[in-house]
């Protein structure tokens, strides 16, 4: 009688462990079925800059994002900050998932000081939830990045380009006046 009592505990524990090591596999991995462009444009913001990157394009955390107004045209002009709000559609919902979101530039690229040839992409990945809206934009804030041009916002899950939005960079007429930097710093 002991011997079965034995068995039946063992049994039991190995079929639970059994359930537990098989949780994870059955639990849903993420699916990114699609990104909707919610809102794009010209944004104000307030950013801190958190330094530069190897390449000499700085890289800011931004806060009280505010749409300022929508269109696809942009002035080359220090301060201007445009881009995109966008939600991640798929499931399940709050799933972590990584983007990587590029911004392709004119040619023949920006040539920032510290950079030996012309750069025609900044990529960078991010940390996001399926279910989420967030922001992507890029502000100008230094004289190499006034290009004028057609610039593309990219937003990638793996190797499926999700979302894209062009806007022509056009250099700014002297006259308006100037859209002030938000905050002290750039993203």
């Amino acid at each position: 009688m002991r011997m079965i009592r034995t068995f039946v505990k063992i049994t039991v524990l190995v079929s639970s462990l059994a359930l537990l090591t098989d949780a994870p596999m059955r639990a849903q991995a993420p699916a990114v079925d699609r990104i909707d462009i919610v809102e794009y444009g010209t944004y104000t913001v307030d950013r801190r800059v958190q330094g530069r990157d190897a390449r000499g394009i700085n890289q800011a955390t931004a806060t009280n994002v505010q749409h300022a107004t929508t269109t696809k045209e942009i002035p080359a002009r220090i301060g201007t900050t445009f881009g995109l709000r966008y939600k991640i559609i798929g499931k399940p919902d709050e799933a972590p998932i990584t983007l990587r979101r590029i911004v392709v530039f004119p040619a023949p690229g920006l040539q920032p000081p510290s950079s030996s040839k012309p750069l025609a992409r900044d990529e960078f990945a991010v940390q996001a939830r399926v279910g989420e809206t967030n922001y992507m934009f890029y502000t100008l804030e230094d004289s190499f990045e006034l290009v004028p041009g057609i610039w593309v916002i990219e937003i990638w899950y793996g190797n499926r380009k999700l979302a894209s939005q062009s806007f022509t960079v056009s250099k700014a007429d002297n006259s308006s006046h100037p859209i002030p930097p938000s905050s002290s710093e750039g993203l």
